[in-house]
């Protein structure tokens, strides 16, 4: 019975340990349930890490913070998640841990997997096991990077407020509103009244007694009172030497450690007046600059031309422009429309396109005038525009142009000397054969007359390369002072002879000046200018000649540079049909004609610019198309009065004696030396510079007379004779060239050459020449032996 008791007693225990034991299982399962809701909804991240730092669990709201997924967190290094110096940190506090620290707490910065870093406060601890020690660790982390922004937010905000606070150059306070201590100062506050800081600091408003009126401070406070901030109110303030300055005041209340304080900031309001009068005066001077540039100012936008300036109002009106009406881009020359349009455009949008270029504007009467631009962008009332100073340059393509054709003359000019050099060379040896012909020949002879019309086709051709030279300004020269009326008179009359059909009619001053000039050259001038008049008038017409006094001053504008001094004015003004700009710009390049093929050369007018050119004067042309031709020439006046015209005497006188003819042109050389032998002369030849020295230097006691050809290849006519003086400076020497006299022939009759003869020349002028020059050294050795 006993034992049946004790057994339902102990069945009994045992029923009642399994309730209690269901039980507990039961609230394990609702107490692990209820760690997995607040597991899922923590809000917080927590990890358990094993010792080397890998994750063995973590709550989902990591996906949340750092965009995990809870399986891809299973095995992640925990540092992984961190940037290097929150590596560092947690380095740091694994070894607190591991010498018994229970906890530490710090602030890592967490890498989210986009790579964004977020800040989070960790509380970090170990986990142990009795027999094993330090097996993990588990860590809550919470996001505090709003705080953090924020903690960052005010450190940078109290920066800033202090950096302003200290370097404003204005004066800065704070005060207690309750009674006007002063709390804080800036140095700027010091510089305006002259205290120093620790001076006011404690003290009140009235104590310095920095208001000139307490009233203004009443009249501060109260609006402070109304609405917390004033802006710009103007005050009166007395600084430490006593002075009173005027100053806007801008002031706000704050409230620090519960109490409002007044931060105000206070300007110099006469540094400032002075500022406004700078900026002012600065304005004006900008203004004043614009409004008296030579250059056209004006912004272009879409088109439009907006504040131009009073040049670029004066160009619209001489371009016949309304840009209020009109685009700008109407106004450019058609063949630079594209270009000007593509590259304004590429500018507006940012490219690269030049800053500064020419192109041509239309005047009102449709005529193209260059100009050059210079363009910069800019935005103008929030869109995209150009500033543009454009400068007129029409003038300066002209002298540019002038100038390249200038250099175009002169090398069509040095050729057209060496080929009139060469041909005069020819016309030489053909002159020499034919005086020498005419000399051995009856006047009854039948061959005469021939050989006289062979010497007239010498002449014909000798005028034909002096044009060539006039040209190429080396022409025959032999400057007289000369009454330019008279050769007017002179070539006019023989002029209308043979063009009957052409009335001339004169103006020419009564007290016109000498010119300096060559008459024979002059005369060509003359014959040309006619004669293109004449050529211009085919059914007859009026010729008007003018002449005058005038100045360098009074000279038309032209592309180029005037000599200052007194000049003569030649007019010649026709009826004609006038000519066309293409035909003007190129009346004076040789070879040029309007005229069909055999009726005229081309080098009439060329011969003439040459010839004037080498006058030292000017010459230009007026001329449209159906209303005639005007020429301008302009000469230097001579300080002498005019010579005597004097006539040619062309009898051969012979002579005896010793000439050294040199000439490296061998028919030349050889025709001259025939001359010189029929003149009765005996004659050494040498055809080279150092021939003649030699031939000098061996023969000089036996030589009366030089005759040396001025240009030669190895050796020129002036080193000769340098050379020649050395060995004999009483040598007697005739240059022969088919140059001017200017020049290098000019510079070696000074050194005391005693004559010049310019090729080709006849036998008789050969005689006269040498006649003399030996006419003078005899009388020279009489004057001497007496």
């Amino acid at each position: 019975m006993n034992g049946q008791t004790e057994m339902k007693a102990r069945i009994r225990e045992l029923e009642d340990a399994l309730r209690r034991a269901r039980s507990s299982e039961a609230e394990a399962r609702e107490i692990l349930a209820l760690y997995r809701v607040v597991a899922d909804n923590l809000t917080d991240i927590v990890w358990t890490l094993d010792a080397d730092l890998k994750t063995t669990f973590v709550t989902p709201s990591v996906e949340g913070h750092l965009g995990y997924a809870i399986q891809e967190t299973v095995g992640l290094d925990f540092c992984d998640t961190l940037t290097l110096s929150s590596q560092e940190q947690l380095r740091y506090a694994i070894k607190l841990l591991q010498n018994g620290v229970p906890s530490t707490a710090l602030d890592l910065e967490h890498v989210h997997r986009n790579g964004t870093g977020f800040w989070f406060e960790c509380q970090l601890a170990g986990l142990f096991s009795g027999d094993r020690g330090l097996t993990g660790y588990v860590c809550v982390s919470r996001n505090i990077d709003r705080r953090k922004q924020a903690e960052s937010a005010l450190q940078l905000s109290n920066a800033l407020f202090q950096t302003a606070f200290a370097i404003s150059p204005d004066a800065v306070t704070l005060n207690r509103m309750r009674d006007g201590v002063y709390t804080m100062v800036n140095e700027g506050f010091a510089l305006l009244t002259g205290y120093a800081r620790e001076a006011v600091i404690g003290k009140t408003t009235d104590e310095i007694g920095i208001w000139a009126d307490p009233r203004e401070r009443d009249r501060l406070m109260t609006a402070l009172d109304e609405a917390g901030s004033i802006r710009n109110l103007e005050a009166r303030f007395r600084v430490k030497d006593g002075g009173i300055r005027t100053g806007l005041v801008s002031a706000n209340i704050i409230i620090l450690n519960r109490q409002p304080y007044v931060l105000s900031i206070t300007k110099d309001i006469e540094t400032f007046k002075k500022a406004k009068e700078a900026l002012t005066e600065s304005e004006e001077k900008y203004r004043t600059l614009i409004e008296t540039a030579t250059d056209a100012i004006f912004i272009l936008q879409d088109g439009e031309v907006k504040f131009p300036n009073p040049k670029a109002r004066e160009m619209a009106r001489m371009m016949g422009a309304d840009l209020k009406q009109h685009s700008f881009f109407e106004y450019v020359a058609p063949e630079d429309q594209n270009m000007i349009l593509e590259r304004h455009f590429r500018r507006l949008k940012g490219d690269k396109v030049p800053g500064t270029y020419n192109f041509r504007l239309l005047r009102a009467n449709g005529e193209a005038f260059w100009v050059e631009i210079n363009a910069v962008k800019i935005v103008w009332e929030g869109k995209p525009a150009t500033l543009n100073f454009i400068r007129d340059i029409d003038d300066q393509v002209k002298l540019e142009a002038e100038f390249q054709h200038a250099r175009k003359m002169e090398a069509v000019g040095t050729l057209a000397g060496a080929i009139a050099h060469n041909f005069n060379n020819l016309l030489m040896a053909i002159q020499g054969n034919v005086s020498l012909l005419l000399l051995d020949t009856e006047s009854e002879d039948p061959r005469h007359e021939e050989i006289k019309k062979i010497q007239e086709h010498v002449e014909s051709g000798a005028r034909l390369t002096s044009q060539l030279l006039g040209y190429a300004r080396k022409g025959r020269y032999k400057i007289r002072s000369l009454d330019l009326n008279g050769l007017i008179t002179k070539t006019a009359a023989a002029f209308r002879q043979s063009h009957p059909t052409t009335r001339i009619s004169s103006h020419l001053a009564t007290d016109l000046d000498a010119v300096a000039g060559d008459r024979s050259q002059l005369e060509h001038v003359l014959y040309n200018v006619f004669k293109n008049a004449a050529d211009a008038m085919p059914e007859g017409g009026e010729l008007f000649i003018k002449t005058m006094n005038i100045s360098h001053e009074q000279i038309r504008k032209r592309n180029y540079k005037i000599k200052a001094g007194e000049y003569i004015m030649l007019v010649v003004a026709d009826t004609g049909v006038g000519m066309e700009q293409k035909v003007r710009r190129r009346i004076f390049e040789p070879f040029f004609t309007t005229k069909e093929l055999g009726r005229g050369t081309g080098l009439g007018l060329a011969s003439a610019y040459g010839i004037i050119k080498g006058h030292s004067g000017y010459i230009d042309v007026d001329s449209k198309k159906g209303h005639g031709t005007t020429f301008f020439i302009y000469l230097p006046t001579s300080t002498r009065p005019a010579e005597k015209t004097d006539y040619k005497d062309k009898s051969v006188i012979h002579g005896s004696g010793c000439i050294l003819m040199v000439d490296d042109e061998p028919a030349v050389l050889e025709i001259s030396s025939k001359m010189l032998t029929k003149l009765g002369f005996r004659v050494l030849e040498a055809c080279s510079g150092r021939d003649a020295l030699n031939v000098y230097r061996q023969n000089r006691h036996l030589i009366d007379l030089v005759i040396l050809d001025m240009i030669m290849p190895d050796m020129g006519g002036g080193e000769v004779y340098d050379r020649m003086k050395d060995i004999n400076r009483n040598v007697k020497a005739i240059l022969a060239t088919g140059y001017s006299l200017d020049g290098e022939a000019s510079r070696i009759l000074k050194k005391g050459c005693d004559g010049v003869i310019q090729k080709p020349y006849s036998i008789d002028r050969l005689s006269r020449v040498i006649y003399r020059v030996l006419k003078r050294a005899d009388a020279a050795k009489a004057k001497v032996a007496n």
